[in-house]
């Protein structure tokens, strides 16, 4: 599968956690470029609603801190088809926004190499305050994630990694014998969770009307 990559090819959370789940999913989607296979769901349009929903909360939250008004951001979720989407919105003003300090960066991304390759990530927000730096990832399912289950995600892997390497590269060992590239970056990842200290990562579930975000710290 190895040869099968474009010299280009740039590694992602989500194509990483498609390689760990079914590798030969990873194949047709990656390499032969299949929308396969459709989502894992007995409701199809009422996931398409979901992830709809979803993808115009986040646009709200980033054009909140990107300072347009909220006053108009506000009028634009109270009229939006999903009724969900202004309460979701209304709840991140009121309990995150507020307490958010030091430079924002929504919707940031960055590529580092790894081992010889290209690995992004994206963040819903990166705020750096003195010293420390937080990701926060707006979370808009209906289940409430448990926390061993997002430790366990590759997501909650990568994206403290890349920020770690953006800022303090490391050297990396090369292919073992009988691995693929796939097989060295998920590796690489795990070696590079043990030598380092991640910063926290939060996730705001705007279903839950309370104060608080998930915060959990890889270490």
């Amino acid at each position: 599968m190895t040869s099968l990559l474009p010299d280009n090819f740039t590694f992602t959370q989500s194509s990483l956690q498609t390689f760990v789940n079914c590798k030969y999913q990873f194949y047709l989607r990656y390499i032969e470029h299949f929308l396969w296979p459709a989502p894992a769901t007995n409701d199809m349009l009422a996931f398409e609603r979901d992830r709809s929903a979803g993808a115009r909360f986040h646009q709200l939250v980033h054009q909140l801190l990107l300072g347009i008004p909220a006053e108009s951001l506000v009028r634009s979720a109270e009229n939006d088809p999903d009724a969900r989407v202004c309460r979701w919105f209304e709840l991140f003003r009121k309990s995150i926004y507020p307490r958010l300090s030091g430079e924002l960066y929504p919707e940031y991304s960055l590529t580092v190499g790894l081992g010889g390759f290209s690995l992004s990530a994206k963040y819903d927000l990166l705020q750096v305050d003195a010293e420390h730096l937080t990701i926060y990832d707006w979370k808009t399912s209906r289940k409430k994630p448990a926390r061993a289950w997002l430790e366990a995600q590759l997501q909650s892997k990568v994206f403290p990694l890349v920020l770690a390497e953006e800022y303090k590269p490391v050297s990396y060992t090369h292919l073992r014998a009988h691995e693929t590239v796939l097989d060295l970056v998920c590796r690489l990842l795990l070696e590079k969770k043990k030598n380092t200290n991640f910063n926290t990562c939060s996730t705001f579930r705007p279903h839950e009307d309370n104060n608080k975000t998930s915060e959990y710290t890889n270490a």
